[in-house]
């Protein structure tokens, strides 16, 4: 619940903040779904307009992991969705681990976005720095 939305959205303030992330998460989104084209995968109304958020499918352990928001944006969902698996253990923490507590269908292993969401944390302090010697 809380705690997922609290990651899941501090990682997108990380992401604003360390533009490295940013293209990084870009570069490994355009990869993995070259060629995929764009399915729907919500619709609703926000403030009154109606919205289709459509994704970009590829194995993702949830399709949301491929949202795609068009072009120019400045985050997508790799970084925050796969902090939050690695946090709260959803998914299995991408490792599809049964010891995680999340039903049998959120289990699902992604070691490839495992290992670029932990090489992302591991430079984030150097990356976040790097943009205070920048001003």
């Amino acid at each position: 619940g809380a705690d997922n939305v609290t990651v899941h959205e501090m990682a997108h303030r990380i992401e604003e903040q360390a533009p490295a992330i940013a293209t990084a998460c870009h570069a490994f989104l355009a990869r993995r779904t070259a060629g995929l084209d764009p399915t729907v995968y919500n619709t609703g109304v926000r403030r009154g307009r109606r919205v289709v958020e459509t994704v970009r499918e590829d194995s993702f352990v949830d399709p949301y992991i491929g949202r795609d928001y068009g072009p120019n944006q400045p985050h997508t969902e790799v970084f925050s969705v796969g902090m939050e698996a690695l946090a709260t253990g959803r998914f299995g923490g991408l490792t599809d681990n049964p010891e995680s507590g999340w039903a049998e269908q959120q289990r699902r292993a992604d070691p490839e976005h495992r290992q670029l969401v932990l090489a992302l944390l591991a430079s984030a302090p150097r990356l976040l720095d790097s943009r205070e010697a920048d001003r």
